[in-house]
């Protein structure tokens, strides 16, 4: 069952387009985004068709569901604490854990590090907010600033280090504005990462056009972000491990902080593989004993 308008989440839309799974849309009111035809799901407008369509579900689906969930999350939690060196499915466990107040998480691999590998909590921890679609990253920076201000408490947003420097303009506080307290993780790869799990890394890793690919699409750069962070008066810490970034989280902050996570791109295509052999056996076994 969809309801509202579907994710971009990759795994998201894969189950939609399946065909062997039978899918619906309840929509009981008209909505703007929505055009007859476009998408596939069958369109219910009502709850007694929403009902038919869901049927019920055998008593002991939601205890295999749930443990199946569990299963899932202690694989890759298990993968992840393989390395003390930060990756950034490893960063966006952190930040998902230790945000408090409002939670800004910027596109690309960001928001999809945090989907992986965030463990769901029992009660939410912050309010999570995040530009999407025809946004990509353009202002990012400024509208973690508007939502720390508007919401007037502690504020984080995990961004990639392109977004970042697609919008460090975005730190300028005019003179007598006031300094949202707004903490910035940047997890720095040198380079858009998000192409290497995408249709790219494919064509990289098999050998073909992998200096375009790089150059094109990875990125790659050398900038120096503490001293960006000088230039605007914010303050800077740089970590590499998962520890680092622990403690680091754990501190309490006023104004404006940035923590720069520096980590590596390549090898992150090989991490998500394992990640879902990892998930995948779990899930499996607790399948078969059921």
């Amino acid at each position: 069952m969809l309801f509202g308008r579907p994710t971009l989440s990759r795994p998201v839309s894969a189950l939609l387009a399946r065909a062997d799974v039978p899918s619906a849309l309840y929509q009981p009111v008209p909505v703007a985004w929505y055009e007859p035809g476009r998408r596939t799901e069958l369109p219910l407008d009502n709850l007694g068709d929403l009902a038919d369509f869901a049927g019920r579900g055998s008593a002991a689906w939601l205890d295999v569901w749930l443990l199946a969930g569990a299963a899932a999350q202690h694989a890759v939690d298990q993968v992840l604490s393989g390395s003390a060196a930060a990756t950034g499915p490893a960063v966006g466990a952190l930040v998902w854990e230790h945000s408090r107040g409002q939670l800004v998480l910027g596109s690309s691999n960001g928001i999809r590090d945090v989907d992986l590998a965030g463990a769901p909590a029992p009660e939410p921890g912050a309010v999570v907010f995040a530009n999407r679609g025809l946004s990509g990253i353009d202002g990012t920076l400024a509208t973690a600033t508007g939502i720390a201000l508007g919401g007037r408490q502690e504020t984080t947003v995990l961004l990639g280090d392109v977004t970042f420097l697609h919008d460090a303009g975005g730190l300028l506080l005019g003179a007598g504005e006031e300094e949202p307290a707004l903490r910035i993780v940047v997890l720095n790869d040198a380079g858009g990462a998000i192409f290497g799990l995408l249709e790219h890394g494919a064509v990289e890793a098999a050998g073909r056009y992998g200096t375009a690919v790089e150059r094109l699409f990875g990125t790659p750069h050398s900038v120096d972000l503490a001293a960006i962070a000088a230039a605007y008066g914010v303050a800077h810490r740089a970590v590499s491990t998962t520890a680092e970034l622990a403690a680091a989280l754990a501190e309490p902050w006023q104004g404006r902080s940035i923590i720069e996570v520096r980590t590596e791109r390549h090898g992150l295509r090989e991490l998500h593989q394992r990640v879902r052999a990892a998930v995948g056996v779990a899930v499996a076994g607790v399948l078969a004993a059921e």
